[in-house]
């Protein structure tokens, strides 16, 4: 059985796993910058199914997870939760969160800066950036 410590994945320890996708090491980056000073992943395999769990901690004390029955499903909520309903720093609109790519022809950006995945850069990318 392992232990506690063997559940942890701290900071850039992420980029080391085998296998670890562009956007799930892009959506580490993502809570990166919301602020977070310290992100983890941390599963849980005592029952099935596996769970795991995106952390962030924030100087002044605040605390977010999310959780899932994949990793980077797990990263992608966190991004979501914590970037749907806030202000974009450079454009001041609210702001969204998709891990999949921009349609614009389907969504009307005139009041969201949207961050999406582009698939080009391999990044996620803001929309007022874009």
């Amino acid at each position: 059985m392992a232990t506690p410590r063997d559940h942890l994945i701290n900071d850039e320890d992420y980029r080391a796993l085998e296998n670890v996708s562009k956007k799930l090491a892009a959506g580490m980056e993502v809570i990166g910058r919301t602020g977070a000073e310290f992100t983890q992943v941390r599963f849980c395999d005592e029952d099935e199914p596996t769970l795991w769990m995106a952390y962030a901690r924030y100087p002044d004390g605040g605390q977010q997870v999310a959780a899932a029955l994949d990793l980077e499903e797990a990263v992608m909520r966190l991004c979501a939760q914590l970037i749907n309903g806030g202000s974009c720093r450079h454009c001041h609109r609210g702001t969204g969160f998709t891990p999949r790519g921009l349609t614009t022809a389907v969504l009307d950006l005139s009041d969201i800066c949207l961050t999406f995945w582009d698939d080009d850069a391999q990044a996620f990318t803001q929309a007022c950036r874009a």
